[in-house]
């Protein structure tokens, strides 16, 4: 045991056969202090402890067993290195490169001034390359049951990267380049200061991809169970999967995607370009202050944009909710709304400016309304006069939008009439007739505690003394309306 010292004349430890050292450390050194340690044959270097020069250490054979190899002054080249008992702890100031297999229970690789290139890594437990201001070059990196990390200062190249715990990449001041990369149990944190380039990426947990100053591009994405969070100029993805967690782009300010799923919560502000656009099926999708390029299709959840632009279509399907203003806002769609049988659109009153205190859509082409879907009013405790009438959606191209969309929202009942181009909400009754004008679609909310309002027909509006209805009453005859449909052939032109 302890440290056994070989002082050499010329400077070089040159072995052709094998090597063992057991219990201690084995130092080489010349009177100057940088003896070289070589094997020049394919034999093999077993360690239980350690081994120490302060020259270049180089073998054509392979390093067996486990322990230290350091170079206090030079450079380290293996041709393999097999961990066989334990973890293998190589450090120098200098290059260390590994030109044949890496293997075995645990590795770390260390240099202070120079490179890390290695071949293939294979362990059962931990992966660690860190070049404190060199690169790390390597082909795939392959934890059976252990966490992955490499740090460099300068670029990092991998292959394929597959990890059983955590997995971490760290460039301080340059790229990070890979193939697939993959946590099979725990987060991936990829971090490059001038951008991140990789294939498949998937956790089981958090993924945090950081490319600095540069732009982020992958592959496809599964974000796994946590949250997906990408910071730089730009993210690139083929496919984006949001199904299992959560996303955060606060970091980018350009997302393009292919296509784009996503069940789960996760807030969008800034421009995410989608050409084979973005399906949700859950969840919550917060578009605030945000752009969606291209076509949303919402078949579940809710979706919801307060200064936020779809420039496709926006479809929401049965089961699913569009709340435009997500606590009231402006909602712009470029292409068409659809909204879905068994659908629900909220909208949100809470004063008199449009687009501010309550809810606005603006529809670049067409409306189209399914008989089956449901509109609901939230009010939030304002108590707007009767008669004050709401611009709600305003639509460019055509509209189809049944009677029966909207619901009762007491003390006030929700009739819906309609003429292509707007679609207005109007509390109470009309206390004076408005001037008619084309390319105008109006919801009249009849009070029904008997106040009076106004009964219209196809001749236009009349005042309703209180107690008394237009159409028919209930068996009070307190001028509730028992039947929606009485309002069901009402044209209101309001401008």
């Amino acid at each position: 045991s302890g440290t056994s010292t070989i002082t050499t004349v010329n400077s070089v430890f040159s072995n052709e056969g094998d090597v063992e050292i057991n219990n201690g450390t084995l130092r080489f050194e010349n009177q100057a202090g940088t003896t070289d340690y070589s094997q020049t044959a394919t034999g093999t270097t077993t360690l239980s402890s350690g081994l120490e020069t302060a020259g270049d250490i180089n073998a054509l054979g392979t390093f067996s067993g486990s322990g230290t190899i350091t170079s206090t002054g030079g450079s380290i080249t293996l041709q393999n290195l097999d961990a066989t008992t334990g973890t293998f702890n190589v450090s120098a100031p200098g290059n260390i490169t590994i030109n044949g297999a890496t293997t075995g229970d645990s590795v770390d690789l260390s240099s202070t001034a120079g490179n890390i290139s290695t071949t293939t890594v294979s362990t059962t437990n931990n992966t660690t390359l860190g070049s404190t201001a060199g690169t790390v070059s390597s082909g795939n990196i392959t934890s059976a049951s252990g966490a992955i990390s490499v740090n460099a200062a300068g670029n990092i190249n991998t292959g394929n990267i597959s990890g059983a715990t955590n997995t971490t990449l760290t460039s301080s001041g340059g790229t990070v380049t890979t193939g697939d990369l993959a946590s099979s149990g725990g987060a991936v944190s990829v971090s490059g200061a001038t951008g991140i380039t990789a294939g498949d990426v998937s956790a089981s947990t958090d993924t945090s991809l950081n490319g600095g100053t540069g732009s982020v591009t992958t592959a496809d994405l599964n974000s796994g169970t946590g949250t997906l969070t990408v910071a730089g100029t730009q993210f690139n993805v083929a496919a984006l999967d949001l199904s299992g967690g959560n996303l955060d782009l606060s970091g980018v300010n350009t997302v393009n995607a292919n296509t784009v799923t996503t069940s789960s919560n996760i807030a969008i502000s800034n421009t995410l370009t989608t050409t084979g656009g973005l399906t949700q099926s859950g969840g919550t999708l917060n578009l605030s202050g945000g752009t969606i390029v291209g076509n949303v299709n919402v078949t579940g959840g809710t979706f919801k944009g307060n200064a936020a632009r779809v420039t496709g279509n926006l479809a929401i399907g049965g089961g699913a909710t569009l709340a435009p203003g997500a606590s009231p806002g402006t909602l712009n769609v470029g292409g068409s709304l659809t909204l879905g049988p068994s659908s629900m659109t909220i909208f949100e009153i809470f004063g008199f400016s449009q687009g501010v205190n309550y809810d606005l859509i603006n529809v670049g082409a067409n409306l189209n309304v399914d008989p089956n879907a449901q509109a609901q009013l939230n009010f939030g405790g304002f108590t707007p006069p009767f008669g004050t009438p709401f611009t709600l959606i305003t639509y460019a191209g055509l509209g189809t939008v049944p009677s029966s969309f909207g619901v009762f929202s007491t003390p006030f009942v929700a009739v819906q009439q309609f003429n292509p181009g707007t679609f207005v909400a109007q509390v109470g009754g009309v206390t004076t007739a408005p001037t008619p004008t084309a390319q105008t679609e109006v919801l009249v909310l009849a009070d029904n505690t008997g106040a009076g309002g106004t009964e219209l027909s196809g001749d236009g509006a009349q005042e309703v003394p209180e107690g008394e209805s237009g159409g028919e009453t209930n068996e009070e005859g307190d001028g509730f309306l028992s039947d929606i449909s009485d309002f069901e052939n009402t044209i209101l032109m309001c401008e």
